[in-house]
């Protein structure tokens, strides 16, 4: 359980913004009655870089050494990983907004690696076209208008950062070695429910002794060279509370200044987190009584996706009619719902990558580290308990 404990709390952290728990956090409902397509861009540029630093995380810890175990040997490794976001990520364009308006001409937000002053972060209008404006314009063409052309439905402030540019995420691998110098790797968390929350885990590697195959080196025994595949795939779901429109659904105010539709959301409204990492490396590595040095170089891609379901409710101006038209009362309100999973957020991120770290070996206990270089750096460190094998190693 213990395993799946930070899964869990970086569904909460990307919750963080999208709920009421602090004043100075942004709140989804105020994202949404600006518009789907502006929620879209905001969410987007706010929680991509920790999407990607999620899916990184995934291809880390998998491997610490480039030597596969002999037949039947295995190991039980546990890792932290820590992503590194670059500076370019801590901050994201507000552009392409069309309800929202930035106060003070505002031209970028901090993004969930930002800063953390909360008065520093921008201030949104959520600015409507005023039908009062449309109707007398169309009625007294050429007229002066007594109205203005939008009208700010209200304001809200974008949550600040975190202050910190890591994020971090566990792996546990078990690894057996099989025929021919060949080690597999499962990981694996069964899907846990505990009340709103759903997570579940489950990837593959494979590590192959390449040296054998090659008749100038194969005798060498020192120097170890091995190719790695390694997938992960990650499931969760996060239940939210029901969002409550501006006023009842099916009521009218007193005044009869709001307009409630009847229908009422039937879908749940909830968080979905689906995220798979694949990575191919050539290994290498040397023996050194019990220090081993490894590096890595190869490939990843992890592509995380955040999909925010179900059906929202969002407010928008009643056109009034010709004979309804009084500049006198004031303009009327609809609530309404957004169309079904209005959100959906993805972060991709792809390319080389070059490991570099060391493990040390104390009997059947072996603790290592390694920093890989790639588009988000990463730092790992874990420990292991390991059988080098059950039948001897043969080269």
């Amino acid at each position: 359980m213990k395993i799946i404990l930070p899964s869990k709390f970086a569904l909460t952290l990307l919750m963080f913004c999208l709920s009421q728990q602090t004043k100075a956090q942004g709140d989804a409902s105020n994202l949404l009655k600006g518009g789907v397509s502006d929620a879209n861009i905001l969410l987007n540029g706010y929680f991509n870089p920790v999407l990607k630093s999620f899916g990184s995380s995934l291809n880390n810890g998998w491997y610490n050494t480039a030597r596969p175990h002999g037949t039947l040997g295995f190991d039980i490794t546990v890792c932290a990983n820590l992503a590194i976001a670059p500076t370019a990520d801590l901050t994201f364009p507000l552009s392409g907004l069309t309800i929202l308006k930035p106060q003070a001409n505002a031209t970028v937000g901090p993004s969930v690696f930002g800063s953390n002053n909360e008065g520093a972060a921008p201030i949104f209008d959520i600015n409507l076209p005023n039908p009062s404006w449309k109707l007398f314009d169309s009625l007294n063409p050429g007229g002066t208008n007594p109205f203005s052309k939008d009208t700010t439905l209200a304001g809200f402030r974008m949550p600040a950062g975190m202050g910190i540019n890591i994020f971090g995420s566990p792996s546990a691998n078990i690894a057996l070695g099989i025929y021919k110098n060949t080690e597999i790797i499962i990981r694996y968390v069964p899907k846990i429910k505990q009340e709103s929350f759903e997570v579940g885990l489950w990837g593959f590697g494979i590590k192959h002794d390449i040296k054998q195959w090659i008749p100038v080196i194969k005798a060498q025994k020192i120097w170890d060279i091995a190719g790695f595949f390694g997938y992960t795939q990650f499931n969760s779901i996060l239940g939210l509370d029901e969002l409550q429109p501006d006023a009842p659904y099916g009521s009218t105010s007193p005044n009869g200044n709001i307009v409630n539709n009847n229908t009422k959301p039937t879908s749940t409204q909830q968080i979905s987190i689906h995220s798979t990492a694949w990575n191919a490396q050539l290994l290498v590595s040397a023996k050194l009584l019990f220090f081993t040095p490894y590096a890595g170089f190869g490939y990843q891609r992890a592509t995380t996706d955040l999909t925010v379901e179900g059906q929202y409710p969002f407010t928008t101006f009643i056109m009034p009619g010709e004979a309804d038209f009084d500049p006198n009362i004031p303009t009327k309100k609809r609530v309404n719902l957004t169309e079904k999973d209005p959100v959906k957020i993805t972060g991709t991120i792809s390319g080389f990558r070059a490991t570099f770290g060391a493990r040390i070996n104390l009997a059947i206990l072996t603790l290592h580290a390694d920093y890989t270089f790639a588009a988000y750096n990463m730092l790992t460190a874990g420990v292991g308990i390991n059988f080098q094998s059950l039948v001897p190693f043969k080269p």
